[in-house]
């Protein structure tokens, strides 16, 4: 079986469809509007197509035993269309006893061979119902995106930006719009962490600058005590000190120092010739004392050597 490229829906059979227990029929037109109010059974006829293609209903919940009708549990879809030569097709779709079976064209086919013949599942409920993709895929949509819509080079996207935005892309390597923005988010994340640094650092530079300023206040203001104090030891310096007689004392002291420097030289001299005196007065009591031993020692040996006036006998 060939994909096909574009149908269009002719009609269809329900029965044991939700709030349609017995067999309806249901005629397409091109195009076909279906209007009604609460519960009369406009999103059960979605959900039909939607079972009919896929297995599932319109927005792709998994829960298919809410499909079935309450009086009648044997459900049964069945959906006639026109391929693009404009040839009819029958696909029908039934579960009873929780038995699924699908024809197509009276042959029974297997899932896959449907999803050949509509495409993916993703793929065709994106496409019938655009809230399927937006709720249901999520991130997943980007993925189905990039697999199925094709690929534009780098020059056409430059090719429809202003002067200004073409300029600083020039030089970007843009593997994907995912890849680019993923790039562009981390590169955004490190600037906000680098933020919150710096404004922390801003931060603690304003603490410690309040800091200083306080600190700065509390020496100025010990300086102005010490100022006080040192003015006030200052004035008791000289209280009770007579500055006028003490300066005559010193005058006087001054005028006898002088004095006393003019007689200094006569004391000197006296000084130096004393003992000259007394170098003099030893020798004339040696001469005195000299002859008696001579005298003892001539007696004994019979002879005395003059020993020089002066000189120490012993």
């Amino acid at each position: 079986m060939e994909t096909l490229k574009q149908f269009q829906i002719t009609g269809m059979t329900l029965s044991g469809f939700k709030c349609y227990p017995e067999t309806t029929e249901l005629t397409f037109g091109c195009p076909t509007v279906i209007t009604g109010g609460n519960g009369r059974g406009k999103t059960s006829v979605a959900d039909a197509i939607a079972f009919a293609v896929t297995g599932l209903p319109f927005f792709g919940e998994r829960g298919i035993d809410r499909l079935h009708s309450e009086q009648n549990p044997d459900l049964s879809v069945t959906m006639r269309i026109l391929d693009e030569a404009n040839q009819p097709h029958t696909l029908t779709r039934a579960r009873q006893k929780g038995r699924m079976t699908i024809t197509y064209d009276g042959m029974e086919v297997r899932q896959h061979e449907l999803t050949g013949l509509f495409g993916e599942k993703d793929v065709f409920l994106s496409i019938f119902n655009p809230l399927y993709f937006i709720e249901e895929l999520g991130e997943d949509g980007k993925s189905l995106l990039e697999r199925y819509l094709p690929r534009i080079s780098h020059e056409q996207v430059l090719s429809q930006l202003n002067e200004n935005t073409r300029a600083n892309l020039q030089l970007e390597d843009i593997l994907s719009p995912e890849a680019y923005l993923k790039k562009r988010r981390e590169e955004i994340r490190e600037l906000e962490q680098r933020l919150v640094y710096l404004q922390g650092q801003k931060d603690q530079a304003g603490r410690q600058r309040r800091s200083s300023a306080v600190r700065l206040t509390d020496l100025k203001r010990s300086l102005a005590e010490l100022q006080q104090e040192l003015a006030a030891l200052e004035q008791k310096r000289f209280e009770g000190v007579d500055l006028a007689g003490l300066q005559e004392q010193l005058v006087e002291l001054s005028e006898r120092y002088q004095s006393l420097a003019g007689e200094a030289p006569e004391a000197a001299t006296a000084q130096i010739a004393a003992p000259e005196a007394r170098r003099k007065n030893r020798r004339s009591i040696s001469a005195k004392i000299h002859p008696a031993p001579c005298r003892l020692y001539r007696q004994s040996q019979g002879a005395c050597h003059e020993i020089p006036p002066g000189d120490v006998f012993i």
